[in-house]
């Protein structure tokens, strides 16, 4: 696990990386994978906020492929009927 300031880091909620540093320049926790925490103007905070984690959301539906299609196509439907309005 890293360690910045002896705050220890969570791993990269995205990848689940631990190769994680603090990004001098833009002010954020920032992973190997790009991934990168909020904005803040002090160190300490951008750790923090690094290792808040929101709960999980319950799990959605199993959507099969010909239900993604569906959405999708009717999604691009709907764009395009807004368009010609």
């Amino acid at each position: 696990m890293t360690t910045i300031n002896g705050i220890e880091l969570e791993p990269c909620p995205f990848c689940g990386s631990d190769d994680i540093g603090y990004d001098d320049e833009y002010g954020r926790v920032i992973c190997e994978c790009s991934a990168g925490g909020p904005f803040s103007t002090r160190m300490q905070s951008a750790i923090e906020l690094w290792n808040k984690r929101t709960p999980a959301l319950a799990p959605g539906p199993d959507y099969t492929p010909d239900a993604v299609d569906f959405m999708a196509a009717s999604a691009m439907d709907a764009a395009q009927e807004k368009e010609t309005k």
